[in-house]
C-alpha cells in the first residue's frame, strides 16, 4: 500500500469527499478494508447521527429486545436482562466518534420507544471499559438537536450531554414535573458549562414557574454567545444577556407597556451584537430597544405580531436606519397580513421606504406587510442605485394596492445597470401593454431568478421574453401567485418556455461562433 495511504488526514479527506455525495455504501466498504482505513471511515460515518438506535443496536442481541405494538405499530426497545460491561464492547468504538445527533422518537420512518432502553443504562459498567473518563454516553459529542421528546424521555437527556457540548437545540417537553425540569437543566449546567450556542423551542405554552426555571439556566451559562428563545423573557434576564458578548440572539421584545427595556440595560448593551432576530408586539417596544443600541448590526430580522400603522413602519425603518455603515441582510414581516382598519382605502406612501435607501451596504432584503407603496419604475431605480451591493430582493410577500402593480419591464432595467451581483429578484410586475425598447449594450450575466406576483395580462410573451433574454443571458422565473390565478400563471408560464428556448438558441448561437 501506498505511503500517502497511511496518512490519517488523507483517508479522512477521501472519506469526506465520498460521504458528500451520500455514498454510504462506499465509506463503510472503505472501512471494512483494512484496520488503518476503519478509523478515519468510522469516524466519517459516524459523525452525525439522525437518531440514537444505531448506537442502541450495537449492544448484542442477547441484551437487546424489540417488539412492534400492535395498535399503535411503534417498535419497542427494551432489555432482557440487568447489563454488564462486556455489553458495551461495540457500543465504546462508535459512541466516541459521535460529535452531531438528532435526538427524536422517529428513525428510518418508523416511530421508536426508547424508554425501556434509556431508563436502564447502566452507565458504572459504562465507566468501566470506555476509552476515556467520562460522565456521558457520547464524550465528544458537540452539538445535539433534541426533537419535541415524550415527557417520559425529558428525564434522560442528560445522559447525552458532555463536557465538548457547546451547540443545544433542546425542544421543550410539556407534562413533565417542575422538578424534572429543574434537575435536567441543572445536570445539563453542570455537565455542559460551555453551551454556546442554545435554541429552546416548542416553549410558546411554559407557565409563570417553567420560565423562569429556564430564565435561571440561561444566566447560568457564562460561555454562551448565541441564544434564540421564544417567550418573552424578564427584564432581569435582558440585562443580564446585555452584558455578555453575544453574537447572535433570537428573542421576543417585552412590550413597551411592561415598562421601558432600556432602563434595565448597560449603559453599552450587546457591544459584540452581529444578527438580531426579534418578535415585537408593538414599535414602542422596538424604539426603545434600538434607543441604547450600538453594536455594529450586520443581519437584522423584525417580525410583526401586530398590524402596524404608517407611523409605526417609519418609525421603525428610520430606527434601522442608523444600522447602515455595516448592515448587510434585513428581512422585514408582518405575521399578520391584515389591511390597515383605518387607512385600507389609500396605499402606503413611498416616502415611508425612503430611510431603507439609505443602507447602501446592503445584500438581501426582504419585505412582508400589507399594504405595501405603490412603488413604480422611478422608485425600482432608486433602490438600485442605493443598493449596489444587493444580491437577493423579495417583495412577492408584499400584496399590490388594488391589485395592480405600477411596476413595468422598464423597472428591471436599473437592477441590471447597477446591481451586478443580484441573483435573485421578486417583485409584482406588470408585462401587458407596449413593451419597451431593451438598452444597448446591457446584459446582466448573474441573475438567476425572477419571481413574479402579478395578475396582468401578457399580451406579448414572446416578446417580454425577447426582452429578458436582452437584459440577463441566464434567467428562470418563477411565479408566486397567492391567489392561484391560473391565468397568470400559464402566461408567465409561456414567458418562461421562451425564454428557456431563447437563452439555449443563443447558447448554441456562441458555441458556433466558437467553432
Amino acid at each position: 500500500m501506498h505511503k500517502c495511504l497511511c496518512i490519517p488526514e488523507i483517508l479522512t479527506l477521501i472519506a469526506e469527499f465520498a460521504h458528500k455525495d451520500a455514498d454510504h455504501l462506499s465509506v463503510a466498504s472503505m472501512a471494512m478494508t483494512c484496520q488503518t482505513f476503519a478509523g478515519p471511515a468510522l469516524d466519517i460515518l459516524w459523525h452525525y447521527q439522525e437518531s440514537v438506535v444505531p448506537l442502541i443496536r450495537t449492544l448484542p442481541s442477547s441484551l437487546l429486545e424489540e417488539t412492534e405494538e400492535a395498535v399503535t405499530g411503534h417498535l419497542v426497545m427494551s432489555f432482557k436482562r440487568p447489563m454488564k460491561p462486556s455489553d458495551w464492547s461495540r457500543f465504546v468504538v462508535y459512541a466516541p466518534r459521535v460529535k452531531m445527533l438528532r435526538l427524536g422518537l422517529w428513525y428510518k420512518g418508523r416511530s421508536h420507544s426508547l424508554e425501556g432502553v434509556l431508563s436502564k443504562l447502566d452507565l458504572d459498567t459504562y465507566r468501566g471499559v470506555a476509552p476515556i473518563e467520562t460522565t456521558a454516553l457520547l464524550p465528544n459529542l458537540q452539538l445535539i438537536t433534541i426533537d419535541p421528546p415524550h415527557w417520559y424521555i425529558f428525564p434522560h437527556i442528560p445522559l447525552l450531554f458532555g463536557p465538548r457540548t457547546v451547540t443545544v437545540t433542546l425542544a421543550f417537553a410539556p407534562n413533565q414535573t417542575q422538578d424534572t425540569l429543574r434537575d435536567v437543566l441543572n445536570a445539563i449546567r453542570h455537565k455542559s458549562p460551555h453551551i454556546g450556542a442554545l435554541q429552546v423551542t416548542e416553549c410558546d405554552f411554559m407557565n409563570d414557574d417553567e420560565l423562569a426555571e429556564y430564565s435561571n439556566f440561561i444566566c447560568g451559562m457564562s460561555d454562551l454567545r448565541l441564544l434564540a428563545f421564544e417567550p418573552e423573557l424578564p427584564h432581569r434576564v435582558w440585562a443580564h444577556l446585555a452584558s455578555v458578548p453575544f453574537s447572535v440572539i433570537k428573542l421576543t421584545l417585552p412590550p413597551a407597556h411592561l415598562g421601558l427595556l432600556s432602563t434595565s440595560l448597560p449603559s453599552t448593551p450587546f457591544s459584540a451584537l452581529g444578527m438580531i432576530t426579534l418578535t415585537i408586539s408593538d414599535s414602542g417596544s422596538w424604539t426603545d430597544f434600538t434607543s441604547c443600541l450600538s453594536s455594529p448590526l450586520e443581519i437584522l430580522n423584525l417580525d410583526l405580531k401586530f398590524v402596524p400603522t404608517v407611523a409605526d413602519l417609519r418609525s421603525c425603518f428610520s430606527t434601522v436606519e442608523r444600522f447602515s455603515p455595516t448592515l448587510s441582510i434585513f428581512t422585514f414581516r408582518q405575521v399578520s397580513m391584515e389591511l390597515f382598519v383605518s387607512e385600507s382605502d389609500i396605499p402606503l406612501p413611498n416616502d415611508t421606504l425612503i430611510p431603507l435607501l439609505k443602507l447602501h451596504k446592503l445584500q438581501k432584503l426582504r419585505l412582508n406587510f400589507a399594504p405595501f407603496p405603490d412603488i413604480d419604475d422611478a422608485f425600482m431605480n432608486e433602490m438600485a442605485r442605493s443598493w449596489p451591493e444587493i444580491w437577493s430582493l423579495d417583495l412577492t410577500s408584499c400584496p399590490v394596492w388594488g391589485g395592480h402593480s405600477n411596476i413595468t419591464l422598464n423597472g428591471l432595467v436599473p437592477f441590471a445597470r447597477y446591481c451586478p451581483e443580484l441573483t435573485s429578484i421578486g417583485i409584482a410586475i406588470d408585462a401587458g401593454g407596449e413593451l419597451p425598447d431593451p438598452p444597448d449594450n446591457l446584459c446582466h450575466k448573474n441573475l438567476k431568478e425572477i419571481r413574479v406576483a402579478v395578475e396582468s395580462e401578457i399580451e406579448d410573451p414572446e416578446g417580454v421574453a425577447a426582452f429578458l433574454t436582452s437584459l440577463f443571458s441566464s434567467l428562470a422565473i418563477v411565479t408566486t401567485d397567492e391567489d392561484d390565478n391560473q391565468h397568470s400563471i400559464d402566461l408567465w408560464s409561456d414567458v418562461e418556455n421562451r425564454l428557456q428556448n431563447s437563452i439555449l438558441f443563443s447558447s448554441w448561437d456562441s458555441i458556433g461562433e466558437t467553432l
